[in-house]
Protein backbone atom coordinates (compact mmCIF):
# COMPACT_ATOMS: atom_id res chain seq x y z
CA UNK A 1 0.00 0.00 0.00
CA UNK A 2 1.50 3.21 -1.13
CA UNK A 3 1.58 7.03 0.63
CA UNK A 4 -1.44 7.98 -0.75
CA UNK A 5 -3.01 5.20 -0.14
CA UNK A 6 -2.39 5.36 3.81
CA UNK A 7 -3.26 9.09 3.86
CA UNK A 8 -6.82 7.85 1.68
CA UNK A 9 -7.86 5.38 3.28
CA UNK A 10 -6.68 5.72 7.10
CA UNK A 11 -8.73 7.95 9.91
CA UNK A 12 -6.62 10.02 12.82
CA UNK A 13 -5.07 8.99 15.00
CA UNK A 14 -4.12 6.27 17.38
CA UNK A 15 -2.23 5.27 20.29
CA UNK A 16 0.70 3.18 19.57
CA UNK A 17 0.22 -0.17 21.98
CA UNK A 18 3.05 -2.76 23.52
CA UNK A 19 3.31 -5.61 21.10
CA UNK A 20 1.19 -8.58 21.36
CA UNK A 21 4.43 -11.20 21.79
CA UNK A 22 8.00 -11.05 21.83
CA UNK A 23 8.42 -11.94 18.59
CA UNK A 24 7.94 -8.80 16.50
CA UNK A 25 9.95 -5.86 16.71
CA UNK A 26 8.97 -2.10 17.74
CA UNK A 27 6.86 -0.12 15.12
CA UNK A 28 8.18 3.36 14.90
CA UNK A 29 8.21 5.68 17.73
CA UNK A 30 7.59 9.03 17.44
CA UNK A 31 8.59 11.60 20.45
CA UNK A 32 8.71 14.75 19.10
CA UNK A 33 8.31 16.94 15.97
CA UNK A 34 9.85 20.42 15.14
CA UNK A 35 8.37 22.26 13.91
CA UNK A 36 4.92 20.99 15.28
CA UNK A 37 3.36 22.69 12.57
CA UNK A 38 3.25 25.02 9.20
CA UNK A 39 1.57 27.57 7.05
CA UNK A 40 -0.92 27.07 3.93
CA UNK A 41 1.27 26.37 0.97
CA UNK A 42 4.59 25.95 3.01
CA UNK A 43 6.65 22.63 2.50
CA UNK A 44 8.78 22.64 5.67
CA UNK A 45 11.12 20.30 6.83
CA UNK A 46 10.39 18.24 9.90
CA UNK A 47 12.70 16.49 12.05
CA UNK A 48 11.21 13.84 13.88
CA UNK A 49 12.91 12.44 16.98
CA UNK A 50 12.30 8.68 18.14
CA UNK A 51 13.26 5.24 16.87
CA UNK A 52 12.72 4.30 13.48
CA UNK A 53 14.39 0.64 12.81
CA UNK A 54 13.26 0.68 9.33
CA UNK A 55 13.84 3.88 7.60
CA UNK A 56 12.92 5.12 5.40
CA UNK A 57 9.02 4.69 6.63
CA UNK A 58 5.87 5.26 5.23
CA UNK A 59 3.81 8.60 6.33
CA UNK A 60 0.32 8.89 7.11
CA UNK A 61 -1.88 12.12 7.92
CA UNK A 62 -5.52 12.57 9.34
CA UNK A 63 -5.34 15.38 6.85
CA UNK A 64 -5.36 13.51 3.65
CA UNK A 65 -4.47 17.04 1.95
CA UNK A 66 -0.95 16.69 3.41
CA UNK A 67 1.52 15.05 1.94
CA UNK A 68 4.89 14.30 2.89
CA UNK A 69 8.28 13.23 0.94
CA UNK A 70 9.97 10.56 3.58
CA UNK A 71 13.82 10.62 2.31
CA UNK A 72 17.07 9.13 2.80
CA UNK A 73 18.44 11.38 5.68
CA UNK A 74 16.27 9.32 8.61
CA UNK A 75 14.52 11.24 11.11
CA UNK A 76 13.72 13.83 8.48
CA UNK A 77 10.46 14.70 6.50
CA UNK A 78 9.23 17.17 3.95
CA UNK A 79 5.52 18.13 4.56
CA UNK A 80 3.67 19.68 1.78
CA UNK A 81 0.78 21.82 2.98
CA UNK A 82 -1.71 22.98 0.06
CA UNK A 83 -3.13 26.17 0.40
CA UNK A 84 -6.88 24.51 0.14
CA UNK A 85 -6.16 22.22 3.22
CA UNK A 86 -8.53 22.48 6.14
CA UNK A 87 -6.53 24.57 9.13
CA UNK A 88 -6.46 22.69 12.71
CA UNK A 89 -4.53 19.84 14.03
CA UNK A 90 -3.69 17.38 11.71
CA UNK A 91 -1.97 13.83 13.28
CA UNK A 92 0.70 12.12 11.57
CA UNK A 93 1.99 8.56 12.10
CA UNK A 94 5.44 6.62 10.82
CA UNK A 95 4.40 3.35 9.19
CA UNK A 96 6.69 0.00 8.54
CA UNK A 97 5.85 -3.45 8.40
CA UNK A 98 5.70 -3.89 12.38
CA UNK A 99 3.11 -1.02 12.47
CA UNK A 100 2.30 2.23 13.46
CA UNK A 101 3.90 4.90 15.34
CA UNK A 102 2.25 6.92 18.03
CA UNK A 103 0.35 9.88 16.55
CA UNK A 104 2.01 13.45 17.18
CA UNK A 105 -0.30 16.66 16.51
CA UNK A 106 0.78 18.87 13.68
CA UNK A 107 -0.72 22.15 13.57
CA UNK A 108 -1.61 23.78 10.17
CA UNK A 109 -2.34 27.28 10.65
CA UNK A 110 -3.61 30.48 7.65
CA UNK A 111 -0.33 32.44 9.56
CA UNK A 112 2.95 32.37 7.95
CA UNK A 113 5.35 30.03 10.16
CA UNK A 114 8.80 31.97 11.69
CA UNK A 115 11.58 29.44 12.81
CA UNK A 116 13.64 30.96 15.83
CA UNK A 117 17.31 31.70 15.40
CA UNK A 118 19.49 31.41 18.05
CA UNK A 119 20.98 33.24 19.13
CA UNK A 120 18.20 35.29 20.59
CA UNK A 121 18.44 35.04 23.98
CA UNK A 122 19.06 38.33 25.50
CA UNK A 123 17.13 41.68 25.28
CA UNK A 124 20.14 42.89 23.20
CA UNK A 125 19.76 40.21 20.62
CA UNK A 126 16.42 39.75 20.05
CA UNK A 127 14.51 37.97 17.01
CA UNK A 128 12.47 40.26 15.24
CA UNK A 129 9.21 38.59 14.30
CA UNK A 130 6.51 40.14 11.28
CA UNK A 131 2.62 40.34 12.67
CA UNK A 132 0.55 37.71 12.70
CA UNK A 133 3.37 35.04 12.96
CA UNK A 134 3.00 31.58 14.59
CA UNK A 135 6.54 30.92 15.88
CA UNK A 136 7.91 27.55 15.70
CA UNK A 137 10.72 27.36 18.76
CA UNK A 138 12.47 24.64 20.92
CA UNK A 139 13.57 25.20 24.53
CA UNK A 140 16.81 23.50 23.53
CA UNK A 141 18.55 23.52 26.47
CA UNK A 142 18.63 24.10 29.81
CA UNK A 143 18.24 27.92 31.05
CA UNK A 144 17.42 28.59 27.66
CA UNK A 145 15.52 31.96 26.92
CA UNK A 146 14.07 33.00 24.00
CA UNK A 147 13.95 36.58 23.20
CA UNK A 148 11.52 37.76 19.93
CA UNK A 149 10.67 41.80 19.30
CA UNK A 150 7.82 43.02 17.46
CA UNK A 151 6.93 46.91 16.49
CA UNK A 152 3.58 48.23 17.98
CA UNK A 153 1.22 51.18 17.18
CA UNK A 154 -0.15 53.40 20.28
CA UNK A 155 -3.19 51.78 21.79
CA UNK A 156 -2.68 48.24 19.61
CA UNK A 157 -3.77 44.91 21.40
CA UNK A 158 -0.69 41.96 21.07
CA UNK A 159 -1.80 38.69 21.64
CA UNK A 160 0.79 36.19 22.60
CA UNK A 161 0.10 32.18 23.80
CA UNK A 162 1.88 29.82 23.55
CA UNK A 163 1.26 25.92 23.14
CA UNK A 164 3.84 23.23 24.63
CA UNK A 165 2.98 21.19 27.43
CA UNK A 166 -1.18 21.58 26.58
CA UNK A 167 -2.22 19.56 23.19
CA UNK A 168 1.80 19.26 21.89
CA UNK A 169 2.83 17.17 24.89
CA UNK A 170 6.10 19.08 25.29
CA UNK A 171 7.66 18.54 29.09
CA UNK A 172 8.15 22.38 29.39
CA UNK A 173 6.02 24.03 31.89
CA UNK A 174 6.55 27.42 30.08
CA UNK A 175 6.62 31.12 30.82
CA UNK A 176 5.91 34.60 29.03
CA UNK A 177 6.60 38.27 29.43
CA UNK A 178 6.32 41.50 27.78
CA UNK A 179 9.38 43.83 27.92
CA UNK A 180 10.18 47.61 27.20
CA UNK A 181 13.42 47.91 25.11
CA UNK A 182 15.35 48.49 28.36
CA UNK A 183 14.20 44.93 29.52
CA UNK A 184 11.71 46.60 32.00
CA UNK A 185 8.84 43.50 32.48
CA UNK A 186 5.54 44.87 31.76
CA UNK A 187 3.42 42.18 31.94
CA UNK A 188 4.03 38.50 32.29
CA UNK A 189 1.77 35.10 32.89
CA UNK A 190 3.20 31.34 33.06
CA UNK A 191 -0.42 29.97 33.20
CA UNK A 192 -3.73 30.61 31.02
CA UNK A 193 -4.63 27.46 29.12
CA UNK A 194 -3.59 24.77 31.60
CA UNK A 195 0.63 25.05 32.21
CA UNK A 196 0.72 27.01 28.66
CA UNK A 197 0.87 30.72 28.83
CA UNK A 198 -1.17 33.70 27.19
CA UNK A 199 -0.81 37.61 27.81
CA UNK A 200 -2.74 40.62 26.39
CA UNK A 201 -1.08 43.72 26.40
CA UNK A 202 -2.52 46.93 25.33
CA UNK A 203 0.55 49.42 23.89
CA UNK A 204 0.35 52.59 25.30
CA UNK A 205 3.26 53.65 23.47
CA UNK A 206 4.22 53.36 19.91
CA UNK A 207 7.65 51.42 19.87
CA UNK A 208 9.58 48.59 20.08
CA UNK A 209 8.39 45.26 22.46
CA UNK A 210 10.35 41.99 23.26
CA UNK A 211 8.57 39.02 23.87
CA UNK A 212 11.14 36.76 26.01
CA UNK A 213 9.88 33.12 26.81
CA UNK A 214 11.53 30.46 29.18
CA UNK A 215 10.30 27.25 30.92
CA UNK A 216 10.39 24.78 34.20
CA UNK A 217 9.86 21.34 33.65
CA UNK A 218 6.33 20.62 33.86
CA UNK A 219 7.05 17.54 36.04
CA UNK A 220 8.51 19.44 39.39
CA UNK A 221 11.94 18.16 40.20
CA UNK A 222 14.67 19.15 42.72
CA UNK A 223 16.95 21.74 40.41
CA UNK A 224 14.27 24.29 40.80
CA UNK A 225 15.99 25.53 37.80
CA UNK A 226 14.72 26.41 34.18
CA UNK A 227 14.72 23.62 31.59
CA UNK A 228 15.43 22.50 28.41
CA UNK A 229 16.36 19.75 26.09
CA UNK A 230 15.30 18.14 22.82
CA UNK A 231 11.64 17.72 23.42
CA UNK A 232 10.85 21.01 24.51
CA UNK A 233 9.28 22.23 21.28
CA UNK A 234 6.75 25.32 21.52
CA UNK A 235 4.27 27.10 18.85
CA UNK A 236 4.15 30.92 19.71
CA UNK A 237 1.26 33.12 18.84
CA UNK A 238 1.85 36.37 17.85
CA UNK A 239 -1.18 38.41 16.69
CA UNK A 240 -2.36 42.32 16.66
CA UNK A 241 -5.02 41.06 14.40
CA UNK A 242 -7.69 38.67 15.40
CA UNK A 243 -7.57 36.16 18.02
CA UNK A 244 -10.26 33.35 19.21
CA UNK A 245 -10.12 31.96 22.15
CA UNK A 246 -13.39 30.19 22.29
CA UNK A 247 -16.83 30.55 20.24
CA UNK A 248 -20.53 30.68 21.55
CA UNK A 249 -21.64 27.94 21.52
CA UNK A 250 -18.63 26.13 22.52
CA UNK A 251 -20.07 22.80 20.80
CA UNK A 252 -21.55 22.29 17.22
CA UNK A 253 -24.65 20.00 16.23
CA UNK A 254 -23.98 16.76 14.82
CA UNK A 255 -27.18 16.89 12.21
CA UNK A 256 -26.70 20.44 10.61
CA UNK A 257 -24.48 23.70 10.56
CA UNK A 258 -24.12 25.61 13.24
CA UNK A 259 -24.03 29.09 13.43
CA UNK A 260 -21.51 29.96 16.03
CA UNK A 261 -19.87 33.62 17.67
CA UNK A 262 -16.15 34.09 18.05
CA UNK A 263 -14.82 35.30 20.97
CA UNK A 264 -11.31 36.64 21.78
CA UNK A 265 -9.60 39.95 20.96
CA UNK A 266 -9.18 42.08 17.87
CA UNK A 267 -12.35 40.39 16.14
CA UNK A 268 -15.72 41.85 13.87
CA UNK A 269 -18.96 40.85 15.23
CA UNK A 270 -19.55 38.57 13.12
CA UNK A 271 -20.76 35.50 13.63
CA UNK A 272 -19.46 32.06 11.07
CA UNK A 273 -21.11 28.96 10.53
CA UNK A 274 -19.46 25.43 11.39
CA UNK A 275 -20.50 21.81 10.00
CA UNK A 276 -19.06 18.80 12.14
CA UNK A 277 -16.72 16.59 10.46
CA UNK A 278 -18.79 14.05 8.57
CA UNK A 279 -16.77 10.83 10.52
CA UNK A 280 -16.13 10.63 14.26
CA UNK A 281 -12.71 9.47 14.24
CA UNK A 282 -11.52 11.61 17.06
CA UNK A 283 -12.48 13.98 20.40
CA UNK A 284 -12.09 16.55 20.68
CA UNK A 285 -12.34 18.33 17.76
CA UNK A 286 -10.16 21.58 17.49
CA UNK A 287 -11.10 24.15 15.05
CA UNK A 288 -8.98 26.85 13.84
CA UNK A 289 -10.19 30.30 11.43
CA UNK A 290 -8.47 31.38 8.61
CA UNK A 291 -9.19 35.01 9.19
CA UNK A 292 -7.54 34.21 12.95
CA UNK A 293 -5.30 33.32 14.99
CA UNK A 294 -6.69 30.53 17.73
CA UNK A 295 -7.30 26.68 18.21
CA UNK A 296 -10.67 26.26 19.47
CA UNK A 297 -11.76 22.68 21.45
CA UNK A 298 -15.15 22.11 20.31
CA UNK A 299 -17.53 18.90 21.29
CA UNK A 300 -19.82 17.51 18.35
CA UNK A 301 -23.31 16.81 20.27
CA UNK A 302 -26.47 15.39 19.53
CA UNK A 303 -28.80 17.61 21.62
CA UNK A 304 -30.16 21.49 21.25
CA UNK A 305 -27.75 24.64 21.98
CA UNK A 306 -27.94 26.96 24.34
CA UNK A 307 -26.05 30.21 24.74
CA UNK A 308 -26.43 32.00 28.47
CA UNK A 309 -27.80 35.24 27.80
CA UNK A 310 -28.56 38.22 30.84
CA UNK A 311 -31.61 35.92 32.32
CA UNK A 312 -28.79 33.66 33.84
CA UNK A 313 -27.35 36.08 36.08
CA UNK A 314 -31.46 36.58 37.71
CA UNK A 315 -32.41 35.36 40.73
CA UNK A 316 -35.08 33.00 38.80
CA UNK A 317 -32.40 31.96 36.11
CA UNK A 318 -32.81 31.53 32.48
CA UNK A 319 -35.39 28.91 31.04
CA UNK A 320 -33.82 26.07 29.34
CA UNK A 321 -35.42 22.63 27.72
CA UNK A 322 -33.65 19.68 29.38
CA UNK A 323 -31.69 18.08 27.28
CA UNK A 324 -29.64 20.66 26.33
CA UNK A 325 -25.93 21.49 25.67
CA UNK A 326 -25.50 25.15 27.54
CA UNK A 327 -22.10 27.54 26.72
CA UNK A 328 -21.28 30.51 28.80
CA UNK A 329 -18.44 32.76 30.12
CA UNK A 330 -19.11 33.68 33.78
CA UNK A 331 -17.71 37.46 33.39
CA UNK A 332 -19.18 39.34 36.52
CA UNK A 333 -17.03 38.77 39.68
CA UNK A 334 -18.69 37.17 42.54
CA UNK A 335 -22.04 36.02 40.12
CA UNK A 336 -23.57 32.97 39.39
CA UNK A 337 -25.60 31.56 36.24
CA UNK A 338 -28.89 29.97 36.93
CA UNK A 339 -30.66 28.17 34.70
CA UNK A 340 -34.79 27.19 35.31
CA UNK A 341 -36.39 23.91 33.83
CA UNK A 342 -39.48 21.95 34.63
CA UNK A 343 -38.52 18.41 36.03
CA UNK A 344 -40.88 15.21 36.58
CA UNK A 345 -40.91 13.47 40.17
CA UNK A 346 -38.76 10.44 39.79
CA UNK A 347 -36.74 11.79 36.54
CA UNK A 348 -32.66 10.73 37.01
CA UNK A 349 -30.53 13.43 35.64
CA UNK A 350 -26.93 13.51 35.07
CA UNK A 351 -25.29 17.06 34.69
CA UNK A 352 -21.33 17.86 33.69
CA UNK A 353 -19.45 20.52 33.48
CA UNK A 354 -16.51 21.40 31.19
CA UNK A 355 -13.42 24.07 31.80
CA UNK A 356 -10.38 23.02 33.14
CA UNK A 357 -10.69 20.36 30.75
CA UNK A 358 -10.73 22.44 27.90
CA UNK A 359 -8.30 24.91 29.32
CA UNK A 360 -9.84 27.68 30.29
CA UNK A 361 -9.84 29.13 33.38
CA UNK A 362 -13.09 28.30 35.39
CA UNK A 363 -13.18 26.26 38.52
CA UNK A 364 -17.18 25.14 38.35
CA UNK A 365 -19.43 24.47 41.27
CA UNK A 366 -22.86 23.09 40.96
CA UNK A 367 -26.10 23.02 42.63
CA UNK A 368 -29.32 21.56 41.63
CA UNK A 369 -32.44 23.04 43.76
CA UNK A 370 -35.73 22.05 43.74
CA UNK A 371 -39.37 23.50 43.73
CA UNK A 372 -39.22 24.31 47.30
CA UNK A 373 -35.81 25.84 47.03
CA UNK A 374 -33.80 22.98 48.94
CA UNK A 375 -30.45 22.25 47.46
CA UNK A 376 -31.03 18.41 45.79
CA UNK A 377 -27.37 17.88 44.91
CA UNK A 378 -24.11 19.59 44.55
CA UNK A 379 -20.56 18.98 43.52
CA UNK A 380 -17.23 21.02 42.90
CA UNK A 381 -14.12 18.47 42.23
CA UNK A 382 -15.04 14.77 40.52
CA UNK A 383 -11.82 13.02 42.17
CA UNK A 384 -9.32 14.96 40.93
CA UNK A 385 -10.69 16.84 37.95
CA UNK A 386 -11.83 20.52 38.90
CA UNK A 387 -14.62 20.00 36.52
CA UNK A 388 -17.42 18.32 38.11
CA UNK A 389 -20.22 16.04 37.47
CA UNK A 390 -23.34 15.08 39.17
CA UNK A 391 -26.64 12.46 39.21
CA UNK A 392 -29.84 13.52 40.95
CA UNK A 393 -33.41 11.86 40.95
CA UNK A 394 -36.16 14.94 40.94
CA UNK A 395 -38.15 14.48 44.44
CA UNK A 396 -41.13 15.91 42.66
CA UNK A 397 -43.14 17.88 40.08
CA UNK A 398 -42.20 21.52 39.24
CA UNK A 399 -39.34 23.99 38.75
CA UNK A 400 -35.72 23.67 39.44
CA UNK A 401 -32.37 25.80 39.16
CA UNK A 402 -29.36 24.93 38.51
CA UNK A 403 -26.85 26.93 39.22
CA UNK A 404 -23.49 27.12 38.43
CA UNK A 405 -20.46 29.64 39.82
CA UNK A 406 -16.57 29.58 39.89
CA UNK A 407 -15.38 27.68 43.44
CA UNK A 408 -13.26 30.84 44.40
CA UNK A 409 -15.58 33.15 42.71
CA UNK A 410 -13.40 33.78 39.91
CA UNK A 411 -14.33 36.02 36.51
CA UNK A 412 -13.21 36.93 33.27
CA UNK A 413 -13.11 36.79 29.68
CA UNK A 414 -12.25 33.09 29.69
CA UNK A 415 -13.96 31.94 32.85
CA UNK A 416 -15.54 29.78 29.88
CA UNK A 417 -17.27 26.73 30.50
CA UNK A 418 -19.59 23.79 28.82
CA UNK A 419 -22.82 22.80 30.83
CA UNK A 420 -24.66 19.25 29.77
CA UNK A 421 -27.88 18.39 31.03
CA UNK A 422 -29.85 15.57 30.52
CA UNK A 423 -31.84 12.23 31.46
CA UNK A 424 -29.70 9.24 32.69
CA UNK A 425 -29.93 6.94 29.97
CA UNK A 426 -29.46 3.49 29.01
CA UNK A 427 -26.03 3.25 27.50
CA UNK A 428 -22.61 1.22 26.36
CA UNK A 429 -19.19 2.50 25.69
CA UNK A 430 -16.55 0.29 24.61
CA UNK A 431 -12.72 0.50 24.36
CA UNK A 432 -9.58 -0.98 23.72
CA UNK A 433 -6.40 -0.51 25.68
CA UNK A 434 -3.95 1.15 22.48
CA UNK A 435 -4.46 2.05 19.35
CA UNK A 436 -2.03 -0.89 16.99
CA UNK A 437 -2.04 -4.57 16.99
CA UNK A 438 -0.34 -6.64 15.22
CA UNK A 439 -0.91 -10.07 13.32
CA UNK A 440 0.92 -12.79 10.94
CA UNK A 441 -0.36 -14.09 7.86
CA UNK A 442 -2.63 -17.22 8.04
CA UNK A 443 -2.72 -16.51 12.06
CA UNK A 444 -4.68 -15.01 14.76
CA UNK A 445 -4.30 -12.27 17.02
CA UNK A 446 -6.80 -11.41 20.03
CA UNK A 447 -7.86 -8.09 21.01
CA UNK A 448 -9.64 -7.57 24.37
CA UNK A 449 -12.55 -5.00 24.42
CA UNK A 450 -13.87 -3.10 27.64
CA UNK A 451 -17.73 -2.86 28.22
CA UNK A 452 -18.93 -0.16 29.89
CA UNK A 453 -23.08 -1.00 30.56
CA UNK A 454 -24.93 1.65 32.02
CA UNK A 455 -28.64 0.92 33.02
CA UNK A 456 -28.50 -1.86 29.90
CA UNK A 457 -29.11 -5.45 30.51
CA UNK A 458 -29.39 -6.49 26.94
CA UNK A 459 -27.23 -8.69 24.65
CA UNK A 460 -24.17 -7.11 23.25
CA UNK A 461 -22.49 -7.97 20.04
CA UNK A 462 -18.59 -6.90 19.31
CA UNK A 463 -17.78 -6.97 15.85
CA UNK A 464 -15.64 -5.02 13.18
CA UNK A 465 -16.32 -3.00 10.38
CA UNK A 466 -14.12 -1.95 7.73
CA UNK A 467 -11.99 -4.35 7.49
CA UNK A 468 -8.58 -4.02 5.76
CA UNK A 469 -8.15 -6.72 2.65
CA UNK A 470 -7.83 -10.40 3.92
CA UNK A 471 -9.06 -9.93 6.99
CA UNK A 472 -11.43 -11.50 9.15
CA UNK A 473 -13.34 -11.20 13.00
CA UNK A 474 -15.28 -13.84 15.17
CA UNK A 475 -17.55 -11.56 16.50
CA UNK A 476 -18.08 -11.63 20.40
CA UNK A 477 -21.34 -11.85 22.55
CA UNK A 478 -21.51 -9.54 25.93
CA UNK A 479 -23.86 -10.80 28.36
CA UNK A 480 -25.59 -8.53 30.91
CA UNK A 481 -23.77 -10.85 33.68
CA UNK A 482 -20.66 -12.95 34.11
CA UNK A 483 -17.34 -13.32 32.42
CA UNK A 484 -18.54 -11.33 29.56
CA UNK A 485 -20.42 -8.59 30.89
CA UNK A 486 -17.43 -6.47 31.22
CA UNK A 487 -14.57 -7.60 28.85
CA UNK A 488 -14.98 -9.76 25.44
CA UNK A 489 -12.07 -10.86 23.12
CA UNK A 490 -11.90 -10.48 19.25
CA UNK A 491 -10.57 -12.92 17.22
CA UNK A 492 -8.87 -11.65 14.21
CA UNK A 493 -7.58 -14.23 11.22
CA UNK A 494 -5.08 -13.15 8.53
CA UNK A 495 -5.10 -14.63 4.94
CA UNK A 496 -1.62 -15.24 3.50
CA UNK A 497 -2.32 -12.10 1.25
CA UNK A 498 -3.57 -9.65 4.38
CA UNK A 499 -3.18 -6.16 3.92
CA UNK A 500 -2.55 -3.63 7.10
CA UNK A 501 -4.48 -1.08 8.02
CA UNK A 502 -7.44 0.69 10.16
CA UNK A 503 -10.32 -0.56 11.43
CA UNK A 504 -13.43 0.22 13.22
CA UNK A 505 -14.32 -2.27 16.61
CA UNK A 506 -18.35 -1.63 17.17
CA UNK A 507 -21.02 -3.03 19.56
CA UNK A 508 -24.67 -3.70 18.27
CA UNK A 509 -27.46 -4.87 19.69
CA UNK A 510 -31.10 -6.67 18.63
CA UNK A 511 -31.46 -8.92 15.68
CA UNK A 512 -28.78 -9.77 12.69
CA UNK A 513 -31.45 -8.41 10.83
CA UNK A 514 -32.04 -5.09 12.45
CA UNK A 515 -28.82 -4.77 14.79
CA UNK A 516 -28.74 -0.92 15.42
CA UNK A 517 -24.71 0.32 16.42
CA UNK A 518 -24.37 1.35 19.82
CA UNK A 519 -20.89 2.19 20.15
CA UNK A 520 -17.86 2.62 18.45
CA UNK A 521 -14.53 1.53 20.76
CA UNK A 522 -12.61 4.31 21.80
CA UNK A 523 -8.88 4.65 23.06
CA UNK A 524 -7.55 7.25 24.93
CA UNK A 525 -4.02 9.13 24.15
CA UNK A 526 -2.92 11.81 27.04
CA UNK A 527 -0.56 14.51 26.01
CA UNK A 528 0.25 17.29 28.63
CA UNK A 529 -2.55 18.10 30.13
CA UNK A 530 -4.99 16.91 27.11
CA UNK A 531 -6.76 13.51 26.73
CA UNK A 532 -7.88 12.52 23.22
CA UNK A 533 -10.12 9.61 22.28
CA UNK A 534 -9.62 8.13 19.01
CA UNK A 535 -11.98 5.83 17.41
CA UNK A 536 -9.68 3.49 14.88
CA UNK A 537 -7.03 1.37 15.58
CA UNK A 538 -4.58 -0.03 13.03
CA UNK A 539 -3.59 -3.65 12.56
CA UNK A 540 -0.36 -4.42 11.41
CA UNK A 541 0.67 -7.19 9.47
CA UNK A 542 3.86 -8.69 10.52
CA UNK A 543 5.20 -10.57 7.21
CA UNK A 544 8.33 -13.13 6.99
CA UNK A 545 11.21 -11.85 5.54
Amino acid sequence: MGIAQYARVFLPAMMVCGLLGNAFAAPPDVTSLFPVGGALGETPEVTITGTFNNWPVKFWCSNDRLKADCGSSKGKLVINIPNDAPCGIAWIRLIDDEGASQPRPFIVAAQPSVREKEPNDSFRIPQDVPLPAVVHGKFDKKSDTDTYRVELDAGQTLVVALQSYEILGSPADAALQICNERNQVLAMNQDASGLDPMITFRAETAGSYLIRTFTLPAAPDSTINFAGGELFVYRLLVTTGPYVDHTLPLAVSRSQPTEVQPRGWNLPDEKTTLIAPAARTSEPWFWSPQQAVGLVPLAVVEVPLVVTNRDAITATGQGITVPCCISGVLERRHSAHRYLFTGTKGAKLSITAESAALNYELDPALKLMGPDGSVIAEADDSAKNPDPSLSATLPADGQYILELRDTFHGSGPRHVYRLTIGPQQSRVTISVAAGNFVIEPGKTVEIPVTINRQNFSDEVTVTAADLPAGITVAEAKSQNKGDTAKTVKLIFTASEEAQAGPLRIVAKSGSEEAASELATASFSQTLGGSTFQHFQPWLAVKKAK
